[in-house]
C-alpha cells in the first residue's frame, strides 16, 4: 500500500510507503507491486481486519455494554 503523509498513517509505517511527491509515490508503487513478502502480506490483512468498520463497531457495543451493566 502506498499513501501520501496524512494524520495517523505513521502508525503503519512498518507496513504501508509514505510518498513525499509524485515521483515518491511512482517509485513505492513500483515497489509495491513487485515485492513478494508473504509475512509482509498477512500482517497487513491483520491490520486491515482490525481497523475494519465493523472491528470499531463491534469495539464501540462492546464500551458500551459494558458501561452499561
Amino acid at each position: 500500500m502506498v499513501t501520501t503523509p496524512a494524520s495517523g498513517v505513521e502508525k503503519f509505517s512498518h507496513l504501508i510507503y509514505i510518498a513525499q511527491d509524485y515521483r515518491d509515490f511512482n517509485e513505492k508503487i513500483q515497489k509495491a507491486l513487485t515485492e513478494n513478502n508473504p509475512g509482509l502480506v498477512r500482517s497487513r490483512i491483520e491490520v486491515a481486519a482490525e481497523n475494519s468498520w465493523q472491528s470499531k463497531i463491534e469495539r464501540m457495543l462492546n464500551l458500551i455494554s459494558e458501561r452499561i451493566l
